[in-house]
């Protein structure tokens, strides 16, 4: 199951457009995951994959809301007039893309799935489910905080659910 879900990470992450026919199910299941996780589990590598799965859909460029950002729109530009215009070699591979295949995501990525509500919640989950500071953290920033920020900064996103918390965050 661990590698199915870093699989599907993995393919979303490398072919965002191409996995857009997916999303909706997809982010579905790894946010009610995502929100079933607590950092006392922090090393079920389900939990961080669900989590990376939302840091990435988030972050992608090619889901970006605003069309003249959007990576995606932006190769379809360069390609316009072209005779291929519906086959784009992009940096990520061959793919097919047209505007309403981006346009399609993007509604799915960011109206029906990241609400207004959903945002705040999954930012509120973020801070004080995934990345809370503990007592023991609190004590090992008191005890030396230069050993502690480079403990930190040392953290593998892929390992850490509370890394993957505060990538999401951000």
């Amino acid at each position: 199951l661990k590698q199915l879900c870093e699989m599907i990470v993995s393919v979303q992450k490398q072919h965002s457009i191409a996995f857009g026919r997916f999303i909706e199910p997809f982010l579905n299941l790894f946010y009610n995951d995502m929100i079933n996780a607590s950092v006392k589990n922090s090393s079920d590598a389900l939990h961080v994959s669900s989590v990376l799965f939302l840091t990435n859909v988030a972050g992608c460029s090619e889901y970006e809301p605003d069309e003249e950002t959007n990576s995606a729109m932006e190769t379809l530009r360069n390609k316009a007039g072209s005779e291929s215009s519906k086959r784009s070699i992009t940096a990520k591979g061959d793919v097919f893309i047209n505007g309403s295949k981006v346009q399609n995501v993007v509604y799915a990525v960011w109206v029906k799935f990241f609400t207004p509500e959903r945002v705040k919640a999954t930012a509120e989950f973020s801070l004080r489910g995934l990345m809370p500071l503990t007592e023991e953290r609190l004590s090992e920033w008191n005890v030396d905080p230069e050993l502690y920020f480079i403990e930190d900064s040392n953290r593998i996103v892929e390992c850490d659910l509370a890394t993957c918390g505060q990538h999401l965050y951000v």
